[in-house]
């Protein structure tokens, strides 16, 4: 028989969702959430691979509880209007966006920078390099070599704390359902996880817009699964680093402009919306682009490569 569901918060199509009612449906889904996974460790026999009555996949109640929340809301953010978008624009031509959702979005449009990176190339070789996306383990490469004694590369810039460019990758794979279990090796998971990116309605970018670490070159050699990571608590140490910017305001006299300037968005209907690129320049940060530092702007012309926002 069919489970039947009931909103935590009934809303009708087109009411406003307030801060009060975000509130309170994180509130219902942590309790809820929190009584059932105490149900199922209460009654729990036995779990493959656990240690104890109190953990499951290495993590305590109130931790499964809490990435459960966190999933939870990711997909209503999916069911109220928004969409996140990579797009490659090309100038003089208009890209055509597909959203359906039903209404003239709010459209807004940060450049993407490349910024420094070492990866491996031809077997254990590592490689200083440019890219948009970048895998890489947060908790043992936050500054890289390509040779020893060679110029060190900071993946995250010391000292900036929070304001550092990275996403934690569970996230985004739970974002784009790409699907996996502890038996998924993580060469596998990463491949399905680019082509889905890359996926409409997504652009395709270009295989040297986007790399992993040498520790992730190293693991996927050796076959390592999800599972493997996780016991070793090493999964969500696992980021994407990408560097999305604009400049709002900006006085026109100024060198500095960041964002992509000359495009034309254009709603052809409730469904479908085209951004025309002009042409002309996007500029960057430096060499170690931070929140708190926007120095050495230089142009960057040709194809912009962009994160779109959709909002309803």
């Amino acid at each position: 028989m069919a489970t039947e569901f009931t909103p935590y918060i009934n809303r009708a199509p087109g009411d406003l969702v307030s801060a009060s009612d975000w509130n309170n449906m994180q509130v219902e889904i942590k309790k809820d959430m929190a009584e059932k996974i105490k149900q199922a460790v209460d009654e729990k026999v036995s779990i493959e691979h656990a240690d104890d009555s109190d953990r499951l996949e290495n993590k305590t109640a109130k931790e499964l509880s809490d990435e459960i929340v966190e999933t939870a809301l990711r997909q209503v953010a999916k069911r109220t209007g928004y969409m996140l978008l990579f797009k490659r624009l090309v100038p003089g031509e208009t890209s055509l966006i597909e959203h359906n959702l039903k209404a003239f979005p709010l459209v807004d449009i940060y450049a993407l920078s490349p910024f420094p990176v070492v990866y491996t190339e031809d077997g254990d070789d590592k490689v200083e390099g440019q890219a948009y996306f970048y895998l890489y383990n947060a908790d043992l490469e936050q500054r890289l070599r390509a040779t020893p004694g060679g110029t060190s590369v900071e993946i995250e810039r010391s000292g900036d704390g929070e304001m550092q460019f990275k996403i934690r990758w569970s996230e985004l794979l739970s974002l784009y359902n790409v699907d996996y279990d502890d038996k998924s090796s993580l060469s596998n998971l990463e491949g399905e996880f680019w082509t889905t990116l890359f996926s409409k309605p997504n652009d395709r970018f270009d295989d040297d817009d986007y790399f992993h670490s040498p520790w992730f070159s190293r693991c996927c050699g050796e076959g390592r699964t999800v599972y493997q990571l996780k016991s070793k608590r090493e999964f969500d140490d696992l980021y994407l680093k990408m560097v999305a910017t604009k400049s709002v305001n900006t006085p026109a006299n100024t060198e500095l402009t960041l964002g992509v300037p000359h495009v034309v968005v254009s709603h052809f209907s409730f469904d479908r919306l085209g951004l025309t690129y002009m042409g002309g320049t996007a500029a960057r940060p430096g060499r170690n682009p931070g929140a708190n530092e926007l120095v050495d702007v230089k142009p960057t012309p040709g194809d912009a490569r962009v994160m779109v926002l959709l909002k309803v």
